[in-house]
């Protein structure tokens, strides 16, 4: 009877450690994803940037903003508020002032003296 209940525990404690590690590794593969969703996502705003940055255009510079607004919005790569998500959205914030600033640097340079 002792052996049986002995038994018992060790294959309730094997089953809870395989579901556990199982739990784990499936998180695990989540965070992987999701932090390879958001490095893609800033890798693409900071080459919008650097695109942006050679135009010389007002056109081409507002195409660029607009780029940046719709390329996955929010939520749509990781889960909305998520630190992840908050640190692509602060990327693209970013990203959004420095192409407003090269607006307003062109708009300055076409005034006339």
């Amino acid at each position: 009877m002792k052996n049986k209940f002995l038994g018992f525990v060790l294959v309730a404690g094997l089953f809870t450690l395989m579901a556990t590690s199982l739990i784990g590794c499936v998180g695990y593969l989540r965070l992987r994803f999701d932090v390879g969703h958001a490095d893609e996502q800033t890798k693409y705003f900071e080459e919008a940037l650097q695109e942006a940055r050679k135009s010389n255009s007002r056109d081409e510079l507002s195409e660029w903003s607009a780029a940046v607004v719709r390329y996955y919005p929010t939520g749509t790569k990781q889960p909305k508020g998520s630190h992840l998500n908050t640190m692509v959205e602060r990327m693209r914030r970013f990203v959004l002032a420095e192409i407003e600033e090269e607006i307003i640097r062109i708009d300055k340079s076409d005034e006339p003296d």
